[in-house]
């Protein structure tokens, strides 16, 4: 009977010994289980404090939206109006720019109280301000010349620039260009080697457009010996490199080019004005007074 007894106890003992370990287990689990909500309800706190944040920017990503699919959409007439500026009004004084472009921008449908040429070819601030650095004058009619300078001569166009005071000279003389004077004697011999080797070309002093540049600017090439391309100077052939590229400057307030002359290069006038001397009066102000302000 003793011994039933204890085999009882032994087998009670082991059956909570297994309870126990099962016990402990269980309460493992629930541990790791309780771990886990609260990291799914860390979670989800954060979920709905970021909805509730960004709810509050739909309205602004909506608009933002809106803004950019209409400015797309405005897009063919902005350039519309850029190369209409680019090719009639560059060599025009800034009241005139300013009537004419209001006009077309009203034609054009778009509503802006006034056209942005730098915003329209993608300009970018920190390219006005390396421009201003060179010493171009920090009025609006100087940075809409440098921009039709430079897509100009990006368009393989010959810029020509009226500056009679001289006031881009120092911006001009920065320029991948070299500079030639037009009295030099040996200027067709510096034009040539430009043409031949790619080299970009700015002819200061001129009085118009020589007709000895007309095939140049007009790139009238011709094929010779072995696939060479050649255009005419003067009396001879020159070989001519596609990289060539041509500018003009002149100090005379009314150059002198006929028709034919004027439809083969882009006139840009930087005929200081009233309005443009005042606006580079401030500027000269603000950097010395306030130099952080015109930063």
């Amino acid at each position: 009977r003793l011994a039933d007894c204890e085999a009882e106890i032994a087998e009670i003992d082991a059956r909570v010994a297994a309870l126990k370990g099962e016990f402990a287990s269980r309460t493992r689990e629930a541990e790791a289980l309780k771990h886990r909500l609260e990291l799914a309800e860390t979670t989800l706190g954060k979920a709905q404090a970021l909805l509730s944040r960004l709810g509050g920017e739909e309205a602004r990503w909506r608009a933002q939206a809106a803004e950019l699919g209409a400015e797309a959409a405005a897009l063919p007439r902005r350039l519309l109006v850029a190369a209409a500026f680019a090719t009639l009004l560059a060599k025009q004084p800034e009241d005139a720019r300013a009537r004419r472009v209001a006009e077309w921008t009203k034609l054009a449908g778009l509503r802006e109280r006034r056209f942005d040429l730098a915003r329209t070819l993608a300009a970018s601030e920190s390219q006005l301000v390396a421009w201003r650095q060179q010493g171009l004058p920090a009025d609006s009619l100087s940075r809409e010349n440098a921009l039709v300078f430079e897509e100009s001569a990006r368009r393989r166009r010959v810029p020509f620039v009226v500056d009679p005071s001289r006031a881009a000279a120092r911006w001009l003389a920065a320029q991948p260009f070299e500079s030639v004077d037009a009295t030099e004697p040996r200027l067709a011999h510096r034009v040539a080697l430009a043409a031949r080797f790619g080299k970009a070309l700015l002819i200061l002093d001129v009085d118009g457009l020589d007709p000895a540049l007309y095939p140049l600017a007009r790139r009238d090439l011709e094929l010779g010996e072995g696939g060479r391309r050649l255009v005419r100077l003067g009396d001879r052939l020159v070989d001519f490199h596609e990289d060539f590229a041509l500018a003009l400057a002149t100090r005379s307030p009314t150059p002198r080019l006929p028709p034919d002359a004027a439809a083969l290069v882009v006139e840009i006038n930087f005929t200081v004005t009233r309005s443009g001397l005042e606006a580079q009066l401030l500027s000269a102000t603000l950097e010395h007074e306030r130099p952080a302000l015109e930063k």
